[in-house]
């Protein structure tokens, strides 16, 4: 008999590289890694070599396995053994759990029978579940309108004109929406999920990433596709290599589309281990830092537990994580009791501002050691039930609103607000000015808020006649998974902006488009030049750095933008040249003051960029340290003040 260890399993010399990937990130295996490390782990136990697999059975125990992993690891567990685990929870989950045991029992006979020889139907044998119970009602419900009637529900702001970009009644799989993202072509791709808030005994998940299209420049979207459409709850997503990090909770999944029909056919679970104790604040709030990392964050009763090349990662009860896509390391950052926090984007500078559904404003910093958090921020502004949110930049836009931002909010009222963006003396204070849109109809749920490539702000409307998760039991039949709605905001008399070339531009004409004043823009170039050769696109940063104008007023953020890029590349700067050193001696105008990821990103690669570039004043005319509160400290590196 053989002596066996795992330890001589993984250094048994098929193990060893042999020019065949046996992983995806170094360290968790891949399809082929766990077939040969299965194969190693008969002959170890065994003695003799694997037989051939049995598909037959293999798929078999998969089936059983994913309706074990419903049982074993259910969303919303804490209306099942948490703090909410009465009425609801108990209507909901005891019995929706004990028929996923028999489910699971069913399975397993039927491999068993497979692996005798015993002849089995191609359908599973599921009589013998009992159907759910009926859940109670436990208070009224809003009224339900059609798009167009929703629509005369609004009091509009009388500089804006508010019009119907997509609806269910003519895109069936928009149901449900949850969050939006453009991509560089211009077309606008929605989550929307009608498995929320979980999947019941006899159910599969069949969530989409739908793609919406205005091909003729009208304002209203007259093309659909559907790039994926069995996904569980993607509360999230973002565009980035070459494919789509998306949220499935309790995983982090990458989709991609490798046969260029449209549709995602390569699925690869990057990481998992999220918690999902509460399916309407899991993983979600997916954005690309201005230096390329992916950030996204998870609310209250969320119990995070994620293996990584590095080790584990751990967070409770809200708080943020740092995605860094080539090394796959994930760092968790700016955890404090919370409670379901939605919406985030980055000013100007980089400044990390980020909703709360409690705190307006909020610390970002690394984490204590697990599991304590940093202190509650007591005495912040207090607001609830926002989702999303937006500087206002684009220059079609009101004067006297630039600057400023545009906020979702879907409780306790349900409105588009506008508000200012002060600095203060510790951070940055938000002062609320006034609505947009305020709809009469409770039905109309705001979950999300972006600008468009036209200049336009898009708002998705998750419309549902049920206003909330606790409020009502979770499996209350009067949920809607039938309507979804966008809705596109444009100022009276603007006239649509132009969407600059970024799908298949040119090297130098993407990076001239970091110039903009819009952020949107910028934001959706640099995605695209990571996406690009690395080399070539330093390459040609290189020479744009050389070309920059140390008169130009906006000479200090086209350096910067250009520091974010080289590390997104993973990239350093080239050695000083002439024009550069003149560039040291030049005195620019004042400038905002570099916060957050300015200031930080530039001290993680002081080393790369001291030689290349002129100083960042710290204290002068116009320029100040950031404030501790204002500042995001980026994951790996500590700051004191």
């Amino acid at each position: 008999r053989k002596e066996t260890s795992m330890y001589s399993i993984f250094t048994n010399k098929a193990m060893r590289p042999t020019g065949i990937d046996l992983t995806f990130n170094g360290c968790h295996l891949n399809d082929a890694g766990y077939r040969l490390f299965g194969r190693l782990v008969f002959d170890a136990a065994f003695d003799k070599p694997a037989p051939v697999v049995n598909e037959e059975i293999r798929a078999a125990v998969l089936e059983k396995n994913k309706q074990f992993f419903r049982r074993f690891r259910p969303v919303n567990t804490f209306y099942y053994t948490g703090g909410r685990n009465r009425s609801y929870g108990y209507l909901d989950f005891l019995p929706a759990m004990r028929n996923f045991d028999i489910m699971t029992a069913n399975r397993d006979q039927r491999i068993w029978d497979i692996a005798a020889g015993r002849q089995v139907s191609a359908k599973i044998d599921d009589s013998n579940v009992p159907p759910l119970p009926t859940t109670k009602q436990s208070r009224g419900a809003n009224r339900l309108l059609s798009p167009e009637a929703e629509l005369g529900e609004f009091e509009v702001d009388p500089r804006f004109n508010v019009t119907l970009f997509a609806s269910e009644t003519d895109f069936p799989e928009l149901a449900c929406p949850i969050q939006m993202r453009w991509d560089s072509r211009g077309r606008l791709w929605v989550s929307c999920s009608t498995t929320y808030p979980h999947v019941y005994p006899g159910n599969e998940p069949n969530d989409k990433l739908v793609i919406l299209e205005d091909t003729d420049g009208d304002g209203r979207a007259d093309k659909t596709s559907v790039f994926a459409d069995d996904l569980h709850i993607p509360l999230s997503f973002e565009f980035g290599d070459g494919g789509v990090y998306v949220s499935e909770e309790p995983h982090f999944t990458f989709l991609k589309d490798t046969d260029g029909d449209g549709r995602a056919d390569f699925r690869e679970k990057v990481l998992t281990g999220f918690g999902c104790e509460d399916s309407h604040h899991a993983l979600h709030d997916f954005t690309w830092t201005p230096d390329g990392d992916l950030i996204f964050r998870e609310g209250i009763f969320h119990h995070s537990q994620v293996e990584t090349p590095y080790g584990p990662v751990r967070q409770r009860d809200s708080g943020w994580f740092r995605f860094e896509p080539r090394s796959h390391r994930l760092t968790a950052f700016g955890t404090h009791m919370s409670t379901n926090p939605w919406g985030v984007t980055f000013d100007d500078w980089g400044q990390h501002m980020a909703s709360d559904p409690i705190y307006a404003q909020a610390f970002h910093a690394l984490d204590p050691a697990y599991p304590d958090q940093h202190p509650r921020p007591v005495g912040l502004h207090a607001y609830s039930g926002t989702c999303g949110q937006e500087f206002v930049d684009f220059p079609n836009w009101p004067e006297e609103m630039q600057g400023g931002f545009v906020k979702v909010r879907y409780k306790p009222t349900n409105r588009v607000e506008f508000h200012r963006w002060n600095e203060s003396d510790f951070g940055f204070t938000e002062e609320y000015v006034g609505n947009i849109v305020f709809s009469k109809n409770l039905s109309f749920i705001p979950v999300d808020l972006r600008y468009g490539p036209d200049g336009a702000m898009y708002v998705c409307d998750w419309y549902n006649p049920v206003k909330g998760h606790a409020q009502y039991s979770l499996r209350d039949e009067r949920r809607d998974r039938v309507s979804g709605r966008i809705f596109r905001i444009m100022p009276k008399g603007a006239k649509p902006r132009q969407m600059p070339q970024i799908h298949g531009a040119p090297l130098g004409q993407l990076l001239d488009i970091l110039k903009r004043p819009e952020y949107r823009y910028r934001y959706w170039a640099k995605r695209e030049l990571r996406d690009r050769d690395p080399a070539k696109t330093k390459a040609a940063l290189d020479v744009w750095v050389a070309k920059l104008d140390p008169a130009d007023p906006r000479h200090r953020h086209h350096q910067i933008e250009a520091i974010w890029l080289y590390r997104g590349i993973g990239a350093s700067t080239p050695s000083c040249s002439p024009s550069c050193s003149s560039a040291t001696t030049t005195t620019p105008a004042p400038q905002p003051p570099i916060n957050s990821a300015t200031g930080t990103h530039t001290s993680k690669t002081r080393n790369r960029f001291s030689t290349a570039w002129p100083a960042i004043p710290a204290r002068s005319s116009g320029w100040r340290l950031p404030s501790p509160r204002a500042t995001s400290v980026p994951p790996g590196h500590s700051r004191r003040w």
